[in-house]
């Protein structure tokens, strides 16, 4: 298992991770004799544990057992053909074998230093054989099994993760240098590969009812899906699997993640898409989408979004077609359609309460409704909570809620997991993030906060603890970084992590700097063009600020694509390009290196809650590196604010409000329409006057309007 500062590694005890079950009555056996002894050994015990394939057929290991006290133990469950059983256990030994040997740290010389224990398990007491252990000796059979070497348990937990890797990487055959960015960025692809404890829980435990699967940004839940998707393909081939997701640039990403993690278990064979089911969550006439396709069924017709938005709005567009639909249904007394078997929902904190209706109500077996739902705890700073399960999926004709997360009996799949480790992000990156979304250092006379979590306990959730003070309403706090893995601060310095440029004069002077940087970064740092993300936070002029940096890089060489504008809107990277994007492209993906241009955009006054969640979202898009620049006043400001954040260590120094300060703090700041349109049209107008002055060449002087407007600024302030 990967290193990291978390205190526990989950392996104080036996712990199960529920992974598929193809004979319950054993595994229950087998749980039930385990629970028994799971205090005297640390392992975990896997059930369900996907192997590959051999001689065209599918491994799948009943349970494998590893503890430190006794090293691996594979159980295939007996079937009453005790030759079939047999050949099946050769096989399992076989696969294992080859797996563990190419780990060098499970190796003596030519040989597997580690002894592979296989056997199996009977219920039946009365199977007598070598190779065949029955439920009442099991115990027994495990504690005379000899002792293992302790030394060996952290690669063999490695080898194990790496049957499939939790995030498949590039070769890098580019890198030289040792102290590159390439290399860097390699050394964290490695160790980004080996799955955490809770990040395996989240991949192959598979309940009969819906499963919640929390984190921060960061720690890995469209990776987590994506696996599970190819874990449930291999599993069972001919079952249904819908896959759906709110931004339309997941669909590549998952395409790609889904089916090298199945290739990885097939032994190159490709997935079958047309039973993994790739869906955007609202879809068109054209391109299927959960949705669109629901629509279908139910012979509705299918709203595209601007038909949507000009009778819902543009900010209930999507969940005014969910209502619409919903009440078509109930109408129509639609309470199931049979369309899939597995059902996993990423980005579930963008979607309307409405959708999950909906989704509860397509499955093949009413009677096991296998939804999975991930959200992130803080995916954008003024939207910290979900719904409530009673909002999100209804309740029954006896008034009870429909779906019950939690409550589960020991042993038994998990239903709500929590990913509480940021994988993405160094703990520097974040801190500016926060501190920049929230206004904790923002220049103000009166409140520098423009929002703020009205849950305090979030901060905990997300991986921040008490350093001084007190986390409590009214009070002063500092926060720091709680969780965070070792790689980052033996590879990277905060220094190189994040970097900000002084305010530029214009944007010819931004872009040109931006792209000899990139040059840099392809020819010197050993990083790939593909690496590298440039995000422009404002949605509406992004492609017109893509069109004057791209004629930038043009110039000095550099290949870059931008989706929706010279390719198409679903393609997010290419080998060989760069990727300029806007935020809400950006959103869900993410890159080594991130260049967040016009950060200017974060001093927007009409839309200061918005621009902030942007900047946000934008910084924590970055692996490894992020790049801060931008114009003017309003650039100078943000720069103010993370060398405060620098200055503090990263720290988050919180004078936090009473309760209903914070309310009123968040009402006010997400503001009234009138205000906000005043202050948008006086920051156009502010614009419009500062180029026409730069541009007209006149002097100051010559208009004498312009000393009214200082003495009525004068008199603002």
């Amino acid at each position: 298992m990967r290193t990291i500062d978390i205190g526990d590694d989950g392996f104080n005890m036996i712990s199960f991770v529920n992974g598929g079950v193809q004979n319950l009555t054993a595994t229950n056996s087998l749980k039930r004799n385990l629970l028994k002894m799971k205090d005297r050994y640390s392992g975990s015990a896997h059930f369900g544990f996907a192997l590959s394939e051999i001689d065209n057929e599918r491994i799948i290991v009943d349970a494998v057992i590893v503890t430190k006290e006794k090293g691996i133990l594979a159980i295939k469950f007996a079937s009453g053909d005790e030759e079939s059983d047999l050949d099946q256990l050769d096989k399992i030994y076989i696969l294992l074998k080859n797996i563990l040997v190419k780990n060098q740290g499970l190796r003596f010389r030519r040989e597997l230093a580690i002894t592979i224990q296989s056997v199996i398990y009977s219920i039946d007491d009365t199977q007598q054989m070598d190779d065949i252990i029955s439920e009442r000796d099991f115990i027994e059979y495990y504690e005379k099994l000899e002792s293992f070497d302790e030394r060996y348990f952290a690669p063999l937990n490695e080898a194990l993760d790496k049957i499939v890797s939790a995030k498949p990487r590039k070769l890098r055959s580019n890198v030289q240098k040792e102290d590159s960015y390439g290399a860097k960025i390699r050394n964290i692809e490695r160790q980004i590969a080996n799955m955490d404890w809770w990040q395996k829980t989240a991949a192959y435990e598979i309940p009969d009812r819906p499963q919640r699967i929390r984190g921060f940004i960061g720690s890995g839940k469209t990776v987590v899906l994506a696996l599970k998707a190819a874990y449930l393909h291999f599993m069972d081939p001919n079952e249904e699997i819908a896959v759906t997701f709110y931004s339309r640039s997941l669909y590549e990403q998952y395409k790609k993640l889904i089916n090298e993690f199945y290739m990885q278990y097939s032994g190159g064979i490709q997935a079958d898409f047309e039973k993994i089911h790739l869906l955007h969550s609202w879809g068109t006439k054209y391109e299927p989408g959960l949705y669109s396709e629901v629509a279908a069924r139910v012979n509705q017709p299918i709203y595209t979004y601007n038909e949507a938005a000009m009778k819902y709005g543009r900010d209930n567009s999507f969940a005014g077609v969910c209502r619409e639909l919903l009440f078509i249904m109930d109408s129509k007394s639609i309470d199931n359609i049979k369309m899939y078997d597995y059902i996993l929902i990423d980005e579930a904190q963008d979607l309307p309460p409405d959708f999950f209706r909906i989704a509860i109500r397509l499955f093949k077996d009413p009677g096991k409704r296998r939804l999975v739902y991930a959200y992130d705890e803080l995916q954008t700073l003024n939207q910290s909570t979900m719904p409530s399960l009673r909002d999100m999926f209804g309740v029954d004709a006896n008034g009870n809620d429909l779906v019950v997360i939690g409550n589960e009996n020991e042993g038994e799949p998990k239903t709500d997991i929590l990913l509480p480790i940021c994988y993405r992000n160094t703990k520097w990156a974040l801190g500016v993030a926060l501190a920049l979304g929230f206004g904790i250092y923002r220049d103000s006379t009166k409140q520098p906060l423009v929002q703020f979590f009205e849950d305090l306990k979030v901060w905990e959730q997300i991986g921040y603890k008490v350093a001084e003070g007190q986390l409590e309403y009214g009070s002063f706090v500092r926060l720091v970084r709680k969780n965070s893995p070792r790689y980052f601060e033996e590879l990277l310095t905060p220094e190189e992590a994040v970097q900000v440029h002084e305010p530029f004069e214009n944007k010819d002077e931004e872009y040109t700097w931006i792209a000899k940087q990139i040059k840099k970064n392809i020819e010197e740092d050993e990083l790939e063009p593909d690496d590298i993300l440039v995000i422009f936070p404002n949605a509406y002029e992004a492609k017109k600020h893509y069109k004057q940096f791209s004629c930038i890089l043009d110039m000095i060489g550099i290949n870059s694509i931008m989706p929706g504008v010279n390719i198409d809107r679903d393609t997010f990277s290419k080998t060989g390009s760069i990727t300029c994007t806007h935020i809400y492209r950006a959103k869900g993906n993410e890159k080594p290196m991130v260049y967040l241009a016009d950060a200017e955009y974060g001093c927007l006054q009409s839309e200061i809650v918005q621009a902030r969640n942007i900047l946000f979202t934008a910084i924590t898009r970055s692996r490894a590196w992020i790049r801060i620049s931008g114009v003017g006043s309003g650039m100078a400001a943000i720069m103010r604010e993370i060398q405060v954040c620098r200055d503090k260590n990263y720290a988050l120094e919180i004078n936090i409000p009473p309760e209903e300060e914070i309310k009123e703090l968040n009402l006010l700041n997400r503001g009234n329409q009138k205000n906000s349109e005043n202050l948008k049209s006086v920051e156009r107008a502010a614009e419009d006057l500062i180029k026409l002055l730069k541009n007209s060449g006149l002097e100051t002087t010559d208009i004498p309007q312009l000393n009214d407007l200082m003495n009525l600024i004068g008199k603002k302030e």
